[in-house]
């Protein structure tokens, strides 16, 4: 449990100990967002946090902050909502005291000049473009604002255009003296530390900081609706959205749990922290998905809401299939909350929501960054143990509190109802052309400062901790307890991926996805009802080498879900109605990712590197789609699915040889193996441009990649340290501080390396204004130049190395996030040792290895470069 303080100065002091794992996580969290901004000052509480990344007194240089918690292994981040924006660090135990001088800083010797503030105007005036490609934000901006007339919610959290290109920097300094102050603040601690040295440590950084006056709550109370509210937005799009929004009460509500139980029913049991619920949460029993995506309505439904300081807003959405069926998805709405208004959910159902929340909430509380962030956020509009308070208080809620909750609510007068209705645009065919040679370099620019001289971590060693089985069926089984952990996390791996389709584009994915149709054994209304009383989550999809069946639930409920998880591998149902039906949902999703500039870049750079290989396929199927053919998806499950080559990953709570002996009694009788002949070998062709237009997109991707060596090619620690420095390390590497920090070009540039089982690429991608799209090529390649040429510091290296080491235990620390690791390394056909003998090698690569990798991988001339978006 969290420990609670308050400083002379009014700042708030939270801290959980975790210990054991050698991290620690720091916040400081105001209470301002854009429910406290005015007409022309929209967007500030927004550009704050993003100044707040920038210059301080002791850190004068842009990407000083960056790099002292980048030293200890750590990275940096930040956001802002209605009510509060917050800073937060992760970094390894021994970097404590940096990261508190970090926050210590934005609560009092924050740097607003003049050029920095013109500078991250780009910035953020190209986030805001960026949101704007996709039409679901789009929607949801407008409900908002019409749902609220005169309190400070209806603001989009990024501001209004028009303000942010006039705000001057007089009123944002004015605004961040106001309201970024210890008074306003919270500071959440949580991980490795012990309290007398944090307290301690805490006072002389924080203890004689000015605390600054209270700032003023000027917030008009919202009049009661007094009707329904409709908007209808129309733009470039391929696919239809329903957005419905209710208000919902504030944080203080006794009424609140109901709400959030409410919201359990309508999609699903999920945390109740900020910012949750998604697409992906929504469960195939809930009612939501029944009313809207059974029928062939939508293709997706979510339903978010958030406990906010003021009553805001309970919203759903729906991407629909056809725009000629908006009426038709009111009505279905409608109905399914008419009916829990008028009866409430089952007994049963509420049961089963509960175990939903439960076993969500112990996932939840295995992260200290997710810990830290609850804490924060709930003390930020309210007080901190509220967040585990409305946790028990959902937990407890009834039947008729979920009713009432409908029923008050969720009325037809007070909806605020969003359409998005698309436009057609004319797409032309993107040409291929001739890699021109690399552009001269630009002008000088200012040159980038000096990292600052703080202490290299110590970098601690690290291992999965895995032990393999072998069962008797030929299946490879693959543990790691954790004995903190109170869920367990499963994957079940068979070597069924898109490469292996034959020719079958969007085979995989289907067949994986079919799965969850039911099995001979578990049928659907068995299966999700066996899933919904035990809380636990099930998803399942195809990658490039393997499709995998994804489990999550209380440690307690493996022996009732281990035969389900079997049986849906051995046995499915594939009903025509559902394949149909999950074929159409695929064909949707490739809709909206063939209008999303970054998605489109990433796909049409994966056929440039792949190009006649099979890791050219993608998920979802070409562009033009796939028929349906149910006896070739059949053959090819019933030839990929089978237990020898295919391994089960469980991390968290479980043990070894109980789990084993669950797998031969679940497994006895499954026989057979995968086809496991070698891919071709990926041959590396000339590289070119390629442009993909897309009408009416204000912002575009610009993407370079290029193949890499394999996995056992021992260059392989020493590409990965340097792609860092290209792309990850002090806020996106060396991309992010030219074409986002000195240029203001992009709001995101940075690089990722992806792995698979007979091949390696990196990628790099720079959302950018299509206007200035030649101009972040040009710099791109220009990073590249001079990495190729003159290669890492030692610095760079050093800063490289630590985030890697940080990076793999940080996301080893929980049970879902160890089980992806010890996946990707099973897909690859890897052992688990891999990770930890990969650790060591990065941490002995000497500087030489490191620069020739850079000279011989990192030229851009090597690189296939796409650009996707509107042509400028």
């Amino acid at each position: 449990m969290y420990r609670e303080c308050t400083l002379a100065n009014g700042l708030r002091v939270i801290a959980e100990e975790r210990r054991g794992v050698p991290l620690v996580t720091v916040w400081s969290v105001f209470g301002t967002g854009s429910g406290d901004e005015v007409q022309g000052l929209t967007g500030a509480s927004h550009f704050c946090e993003h100044m707040n990344f920038k210059k301080s007194r002791a850190f004068p240089g842009e990407g000083d902050i960056d790099a002292v918690l980048a030293a200890w292994g750590g990275h940096t981040n930040g956001y802002t909502w209605l009510d509060t924006t917050a800073h937060y660090s992760i970094v390894l135990s021994a970097g404590l005291d940096d990261a508190l001088r970090v926050e210590a800083e934005r609560m009092h010797a924050m740097r607003y000049d003049a050029g920095g503030i013109e500078a991250e105007r780009g910035v953020i005036i190209a986030e805001h473009e960026g949101g704007r490609n996709d039409p679901e934000t789009l929607l949801c901006d407008e409900v908002q604002l019409a749902a609220f007339t005169a309190h400070g919610y209806r603001w989009p959290t990024i501001g209004m255009a028009g303000d942010l290109r006039t705000m001057t920097a007089e009123a944002l300094r004015e605004f961040h003296a106001r309201r970024f102050v210890p008074r306003n603040a919270v500071l959440v601690v949580a991980g490795d530390f012990e309290w007398p040295d944090l307290i301690a440590r805490i006072r002389r950084r924080f203890g004689r900081l000015p605390g600054g006056a209270p700032p003023p709550r000027r917030r008009t109370a919202e009049e009661p609706p007094r009707g329904q509210r409709r908007v209808t937005v129309r733009d470039v799009g391929e696919v239809p959205y329903l957005a419905v929004a209710y208000h919902a009460p504030g944080a203080g509500a006794r009424d609140l749990a109901g709400v959030l139980a409410l919201r359990g029913v309508l999609a699903g049991g999920d945390v109740i922290g900020f910012g949750h619920g998604s697409y992906g949460s929504t469960r195939r029993s809930s009612r939501l998905y029944r009313a809207l995506v059974e029928p062939g309505i939508a293709a997706r439904v979510k339903c978010v809401f958030s406990p906010a300081r003021d009553p805001y807003l309970l919203t759903i959405v729906a991407a629909l299939h056809r725009a000629k069926d908006f009426d038709r998805a009111e009505r279905a709405l409608a109905r399914t909350l008419r009916t829990l208004a008028r009866r409430g959910p089952g007994a049963g159902e509420l049961a089963c929501v509960k175990a939903e929340f439960a076993a969500a909430f112990a996932e939840e509380e295995e992260s200290i960054e997710q810990v830290a962030d609850n804490l924060g956020y709930f003390a930020s509009i309210g007080r901190a143990g509220m967040w585990r308070g409305l946790r028990r208080a959902v937990l407890c809620a009834g039947v008729e509190d979920v009713r009432a909750a409908a029923a008050r609510y969720c009325t037809e007068d007070d909806a605020v109802i969003g359409r998005f209705v698309p436009q057609p645009a004319p797409r032309p065919v993107p040409a291929w052309v001739r890699m021109p040679p690399a552009p001269a370099p630009p002008p000088p620019v200012r040159s980038r400062p000096r990292l600052p001289a703080v202490r290299a971590a110590r970098l601690p060693d690290f291992d999965l901790n895995a032990e393999t089985i072998e069962a008797s069926c030929g299946l490879r089984i693959v543990v790691a307890a954790m004995p903190r952990a109170r869920t367990a996390s499963l994957r079940l791996l068979m070597p069924a991926g898109c490469a292996h389709q034959g020719g079958g584009e969007g085979l995989a994915e289907l067949a994986a996805r079919s799965v969850l149709a039911g099995s001979a054994r578990y049928g659907k209304r068995r299966l999700w009802n066996t899933l919904d009383r035990t809380g636990a989550w099930i998803a399942a999809g195809a990658g490039k080498d393997a499709a995998c069946i994804v489990l999550s639930a209380p440690g307690d409920a493996l022996p009732i879900l281990v035969p389900v998880l079997f049986s849906l591998a051995r046995e499915p149902l594939m009903p025509a109605g559902e394949v149909a039906e999950e074929h159409r949902r695929m064909a949707h999703e490739r809709a909206s990712a063939l209008e999303d500039p970054a998605a489109v870049a990433g796909r049409r750079l994966v056929e440039a590197l792949y190009r006649g290989h099979p890791y050219a396929a993608h998920a979802l199927g070409p562009d033009a789609g796939f028929a349906l053919d149910r006896a070739a998806l059949r053959a090819f499950r019933e030839r990929t699915w089978r237990p020898e080559g295919s391994t089960l990953v469980a991390c968290g709570a479980c043990e070894a040889s109980a789990l084993a002996r669950m797998v031969e009694r679940a497994a006895r009788g499954w026989r057979g193996a995968a086809p496991q002949g070698p891919l071709p070998a990926v041959r590396a062709r000339a590289p070119r441009v390629r442009r993909a237009v897309l009408p009416g997109k204000p912002q575009a991707d610009v993407a370079f990649g290029r193949l890499l060596p394999p996995g056992d090619d021992p260059a392989v620690p020493a590409i990965h340290i340097a792609e860092h420095v290209l792309g990850r390390i002090v806020l996106m590497g060396r991309l992010g501080a030219r074409l986002r920090t000195e240029r203001g070009l992009a709001y995101y540039a940075t690089s990722h390396v992806e792995s698979l089982a007979g091949a390696r690429h990196v990628a790099i991608h720079a959302g950018v204004d299509p206007r200035r799209a030649a101009a972040a090529r040009r710099e791109i390649a220009a990073v590249l130049r001079r990495l190729c040429a003159g290669g890492a510091s030692a610095r760079e290296i050093d800063l490289a190395k630590a985030a890697i080491v940080a990076g793999l235990i940080e996301h080893a620390e929980t049970a879902a996030g160890r089980a992806d690791l010890l996946a990707d390394l099973a897909a690859r056909g890897l052992p688990v040792t891999h990770a930890g003998a990969c650790i060591r090698a990065v941490k002995a690569a000497p500087r030489a290895a490191v620069n020739a990798a850079a000279a011989r991988f990192f030229d851009p001339r090597d690189f296939e470069a796409v650009i996707a978006g509107a042509e400028a």
